[in-house]
């Protein structure tokens, strides 16, 4: 499996430090996982990152940029198209998903809901990133997954410690660190099926 993180998911979870958990999960390690080409750039200046994650989570996510693997492929063909004519992706997202999809066995990392909006809606998008189809992980069902590999308070605690990095989150773990495990995975699910009805069945993977 190779995977592609996209820079909201990987602000996330940094923030949540949970990142290392999820390079396990997906059985690679740091250096292997692609990232947007200007990442660190991206980072730079981002004022809003230590209210969003904090001081600790800023670190952190400052260190996997610099471990990172930036994609430096020029785009080409159907990326540079979809940078033409898509709006609701930037450059970067579209080489990350557009590699993704050209990947045999790529995986897409995302929480970006404007992307997957962008997915689930414009057909350009769909057509050009039908490789994808079955291979985009979302951040919840990331997060059910890392419920059952690890102990919930070590994913819940991690996310009510960076609560301001997702509303929707928020509106799930309502109870923070007193939330239990049925009421944190029965929001995280219903997430999910909301996404689903969006894109259409057969786009996320489901990591065990």
């Amino acid at each position: 499996m190779v995977v592609f993180a996209d820079t909201d998911i990987v602000i996330k979870l940094c923030g949540f430090n949970l990142m290392d958990r999820v390079v396990s999960l997906c059985g690679t390690q740091v250096e292997e996982v692609c990232v947007h080409p200007e990442l660190p750039a991206l980072l730079k200046g981002r004022r809003d990152l230590e209210r969003q994650i904090s001081q600790d989570g800023v670190k952190r996510l400052t260190e996997f940029a610099s471990r990172a693997k930036h994609l430096r492929e020029r785009p080409t063909g159907d990326a540079m198209r979809m940078i033409a004519e898509v709006e609701s992706l930037d450059a970067g997202e579209v080489l990350l998903f557009h590699a993704a999809a050209s990947s045999s066995d790529g995986v897409v990392l995302t929480s970006d809901r404007k992307a997957l909006r962008a997915l689930g809606d414009d057909p350009t998008v769909r057509t050009l990133l039908e490789g994808l189809r079955g291979r985009v992980v979302c951040l919840e069902s990331l997060l059910l997954a890392l419920i059952q590999r690890y102990k919930f308070p070590v994913v819940r605690d991690g996310i009510c410690n960076a609560l301001d990095a997702d509303r929707g989150l928020r509106s799930i773990f309502t109870a923070g660190k007193a939330t239990s495990v049925n009421a944190a995975v029965l929001g995280l699910q219903s997430r999910v099926r909301s996404l689903e009805d969006q894109l259409g069945t057969g786009w996320f993977k489901h990591l065990a």
